[in-house]
């Protein structure tokens, strides 16, 4: 996860440029608001005035934190909730509201009037990257994104921060420029600072518009200042696909458009049927198999162990009622494995008894239907648990910031491969341990965000550079590991070095400076013909192996391939 190295001496002459003329602008917007303020109060009928009032505190509120001054963001947004309740009560609002509208406007112009104060700057603001990047770091051309924000400082940093992570970024100030840029040139996504206000909805209906003109209408993503849920349900009922509020976290940001510009290649979901009735599973096997899933099918319960093993199954579709075995005895037998602890299993039977379906319920059943069950019931039933198995095993399993195995879902799936090659089911693997040469420098000299934007884009790299079938890990820090299976040797090599070159060949960029990693590689390869590489017994076996390479890699010099 990206983290912002708010304690840093290193930061930009860039940044500090925009925050200094943040800090410039304060006096004239506090001076701004109090005239607003004394308009509306003569005339509480202008609601021109009260819009701009508005929209002067919206900006406020979501610039502060993101230029140092958390102080600014708190009483806007408390300033803004007033202002809220205030239009809801149109024309009947209270003398004691003006009053508490008044205390916090005033607050407000205080905290700006500090906050002005060069004397009094002493927060370190965020790190940045430069906007003006020409390509994403696993090589591919970057996706193209509109934001639209009034706010031109706000604009600059988030359009730094997101071309930073490989998108282009065009920046418009309003809804009009957009529109005809939009017309000319589609983007892959929109990002629009809105206000709910009457403006604001014209705004959308202009999106919706233009949307509608577009073979592939981009999603759009919403900021806003506000936090309450009514603006997120607005929101979503416009059509945004993702809700920010100010200052916008980057790296969340960039997850949710990873996901919709840059969705992974999904495995189909592994499915094993245990039922002693060989005509109904063959017929679940069928309905599932025609919705893209893979399946196996078990008729004898007591045989149900090395199939576990083997095809390593993401859900257990069990029939209540089988000789030898009831699909009861058998759940909680495997409910006593760490392992199945945590296997979805959904039971089929013609059992009615609603005892016997809380004693499933009860001893981790995830579901309970009632056969004959329709296909497309069943279908949809296992693949909402699938989904939702996936993206808690995600949770789980993956690297926060880079997306990839993290180190213990890596080890599992080691120990796995090792049981496949145990069994002859795989008869060649290479491991490659990546290490990056020197990287502590550049988390000291470009920042710790550089840094983990570096160790991201070397990530996708990673995953480009191999097939799916594949395993990329983020093993630890700067280290990441691959494991080619039934990979030739000459060829892994091969392919190992030219990842190696790609790496190096890449320009990262700071604000400041343009800069480059290396990588040293350590290597284990098995092959079962080979009576020279045995088979490690233990994942941590084979990782020693590949890291004594890595070690002689490295004091060799790095960036380069050495074979245990």
């Amino acid at each position: 996860m990206p983290r912002f190295n708010n304690t840093s001496n290193k930061t930009s002459d860039k940044h500090q440029e925009l925050v200094h003329a943040y800090i410039a602008a304060l006096p004239e917007k506090m001076a701004e608001v109090r005239a607003l303020w004394q308009m509306a109060r003569h005339d509480q009928s202008r609601s021109d005035v009260w819009e701009r009032l508005s929209r002067i505190v919206h900006q406020l509120a979501g610039s502060g934190a993101v230029f140092g001054f958390p102080t600014i963001t708190d009483t806007a947004r408390a300033v803004l909730a007033l202002l809220q309740l205030i239009k809801g009560e149109e024309s009947h609002v209270s003398a004691e509201r003006i009053i508490q509208l008044e205390e916090s406007l005033e607050a407000l112009c205080t905290v700006l009037e500090n906050s002005a104060n060069p004397g009094g700057y002493s927060a370190a603001p965020v790190e940045q990257l430069a906007p003006d990047r020409t390509h994403r770091g696993d090589g591919h051309a970057p996706e193209l994104l509109y934001l639209v924000e009034e706010g031109e400082l706000q604009a600059k940093t988030l359009a730094q921060q997101l071309s930073a992570y490989g998108y282009r970024i065009g920046v418009f100030s309003d809804i009009d420029a957009f529109m005809e840029a939009a017309q000319r040139r589609p983007p892959q996504a929109v990002i629009l600072d809105i206000m709910f206000s009457e403006s604001s909805i014209a705004h959308m209906d202009a999106v919706r518009q233009l949307s509608q003109r577009l073979a592939n209408p981009a999603p759009v993503l919403f900021v806003s200042a506000r936090i309450d849920l009514q603006s997120r349900l607005q929101a979503l009922k416009a059509g945004a696909v993702a809700y920010f509020t100010k200052p916008v976290n980057p790296r969340d940001m960039v997850v949710r458009l990873d996901e919709l510009l840059r969705p992974e290649t999904t495995e189909p979901y592994r499915i094993l049927i245990v039922d002693d009735d060989r005509e109904l599973a063959n017929l679940y096997q069928h309905a599932l198999q025609e919705a893209g899933m893979e399946t196996l099918v078990v008729n004898d319960p007591l045989q149900v162990m090395q199939p576990l093993i083997d095809f390593r199954p993401e859900l257990l579709l069990l029939d209540f009622s089988m000789p030898g075995c009831s699909g009861l005895d058998l759940a909680v037998a495997l409910r006593q494995e760490d392992t199945y602890t945590q296997l979805p299993i959904i039971f089929v039977s013609q059992e009615t008894d609603p005892q016997k379906r809380l004693t499933c319920i009860g001893i981790g059943a995830d579901d309970f239907v009632t056969k004959p069950v329709a296909f497309d019931y069943l279908v949809s039933l296992v693949s909402a648990r699938m989904r939702r198995g996936r993206q808690l095993q995600k949770m789980i399993a993956r690297d926060s910031l880079t997306d990839l195995l993290n180190h213990d879902a890596f080890i599992e799936r080691l120990e796995s491969l090792l049981g496949l090659a145990a069994r002859k089911q795989v008869n060649t693997f290479v491991l490659a341990m990546f290490d990056m040469d020197r990287f502590k420098s550049v988390n000291d000299r470009y920042g710790h965000l550089a840094g983990d934007i570096t160790l991201k884009n070397i990530a996708r790299l990673l995953t480009n550079g191999v097939r799916g079938t594949d395993i990329v890990a983020r093993y630890g820090g700067d280290e990441f590991a691959i494991v080619l299976i039934e990979a030739k040797y000459q060829a892994a090599i091969l392919r190992l070095e030219k990842i190696r070159e790609m790496i190096g060949k890449i320009s990262f960029q700071s604000t400041d400076h343009t800069f480059h990693v290396t990588c040293s590689v350590g290597v284990f390869s098995y092959n079962s013909q080979s009576a020279l590489t045995p088979l490690p017994v233990s994942a941590n076996e084979l990782i020693s192996a590949a890291d004594l390479a890595l070690y002689r890699a490295k004091r060799n010099g790095g960036n380069q391939v050495r074979v245990a």
